[in-house]
């Protein structure tokens, strides 16, 4: 009987299949055109000018192609390094971005050669030159230090181990590396069981037979020879995808999988680079220190209603932004406030919004507002800031309030995180006078 993690995990195992066959579906055609205009280009003689001339466009359409994933940010490298190339050499950027296209041709129709099967649970291959967030179940494996080792003396010991205790070879190998002063150095090498279930935990002479708890990681798909450079480079690819996203964090050392033997040709090896991550519950929804971010937000004081208040919300170039101006309650106004729009999905199932601000001592709202209600619902949560002092405040969804032109309003619907359309600040509540609230930034949990 098949237990309900078992089925959790074949029913993941198909989904990334199906997401799989329709990526490989999406690459296959856009080698294809890569491939065409690379013949097309080649019936043009030594003309360089012409050549370049057909190449950079239909880089151009390979890179929307693909869309926005990893593979299209290298050929957008090659398509802007050939421009800049061209300025003084067209010929050289030209022979350039040939090569760079060819190579790309080769990762975008390669398939991995299958020699042995993934432990039970494990996720398909990422593919060449992509980056994605990977999960893995617990899973068994034996192991052994590479330190001494000469040669394939490790593999040779693992090999030995799995045999004389009837384990089935699968793939891929796991070898994990540390980091001394920016250079790698080999740790383990492992074999993975099939399933964590097969043989027992222990030494076994040099060999280590332990299990791995459930974990995530950052892999890139390789294709070539597992060299110290390949991996390297690999690496720093990696690390960058990791630093632009503040939800992740490195959590561990560098590993990589290697699928095939010695026997499979070089260029037909298949390998990938992974880092271990940490993924945080909380994501940044609005990074009030990035260039234009005060650009998004509209001003809407009482002004509307005939009031003299004013606002505004501006950079103050120091990576953060501050909403400040005057609260006047003259022509019955009274209320200052800023807001943007949200695009569908962008809070999603949020549970939390957290937003990091400075404030002047006095009492702000964080206002909400959902896709097809009324014009002027609102949901409102107050906030109280201390003069000067940097300050972190979670809101939960039942803390706002239904509002309308400031009054409660019992019949509206109950606050659904995933249909908010709008997000904003406001002063109000006679705080005359002028204010000042410095925000850094808006992150959902």
């Amino acid at each position: 009987m098949i237990t309900m993690t078992q089925y959790l995990f074949i029913l993941l195992a198909f989904l990334a299949f199906t997401f799989t066959a329709s990526a490989n579906q999406s690459r296959s055609t856009t080698a294809a055109r890569l491939r065409l205009a690379l013949k097309s280009a080649s019936q043009h003689g030594p003309d360089s000018e012409e050549r370049l001339g057909l190449l950079l466009p239909a880089t151009e359409f390979a890179i929307q192609e693909l869309g926005s994933d990893a593979f299209s940010a290298t050929l957008a490298q090659s398509l802007l390094d050939a421009r800049w190339r061209s300025v003084t050499d067209r010929d050289a950027a030209r022979r350039r971005l040939e090569d760079e296209l060819a190579r790309a041709v080769a990762d975008l129709e390669f398939s991995p050669v299958r020699e042995a099967e993934l432990p039970f649970g494990f996720p398909s291959p990422t593919l060449v030159r992509e980056i994605e967030l990977k999960s893995y179940p617990r899973y068994r494996l034996a192991r052994t230090d590479v330190e001494g080792a000469r040669g394939m003396g490790a593999f040779s010991r693992l090999f030995g181990h799995i045999q004389a205790a009837d384990i089935s070879m699968t793939a891929p190998v796991e070898m994990t590396y540390s980091s001394e002063e920016g250079r790698l150095r080999e740790e383990d090498m492992a074999f993975l069981y099939s399933s964590p279930a097969l043989g027992a935990k222990g030494m076994r002479g040099a060999v280590e037979v332990l299990d791995v708890e459930p974990a995530t990681v950052v892999s890139i798909g390789c294709r070539g020879e597992m060299t110290s450079a390949a991996i390297r480079a690999a690496c720093d690819r990696l690390t960058l995808w990791i630093a632009m996203d503040d939800s992740i964090a490195i959590d561990g050392e560098l590993r990589t999988l290697g699928y095939n033997s010695p026997m499979v040709a070089r260029d037909r090896r298949y390998f990938e680079v992974q880092i271990p991550v940490r993924v945080s519950l909380r994501r940044s929804l609005f990074d009030f220190g990035a260039e234009g971010a005060a650009d998004a937000w509209d001003q809407v004081d009482d002004a509307v209603m005939g009031g003299r208040s004013s606002s505004g919300l501006r950079s103050t170039g120091e990576s953060t932004c501050v909403f400040t101006g005057r609260v006047s309650m003259e022509n019955n106004g009274g209320f200052a406030s800023v807001r943007r729009e949200v695009e569908d999905g962008e809070i999603g199932g949020a549970e939390a919004l957290i937003l990091r601000f400075r404030g002047d001592g006095k009492t702000y709202k964080l206002r909400l507002r959902m896709t097809g209600e009324f014009s002027g619902l609102n949901y409102e949560a107050s906030f109280s800031s201390e003069n000067g002092v940097w300050t972190e405040r979670e809101f939960l969804p039942h803390e706002f309030e239904p509002k309308w032109r400031g009054q409660p309003v019992r019949s509206a619907p109950r606050l659904q995180m995933l249909r908010v359309a709008g997000i904003g600040l406001m002063i109000s509540d006679k705080q005359l006078g002028h204010f000042r609230l410095e925000l850094a930034d808006l992150f959902v949990r």
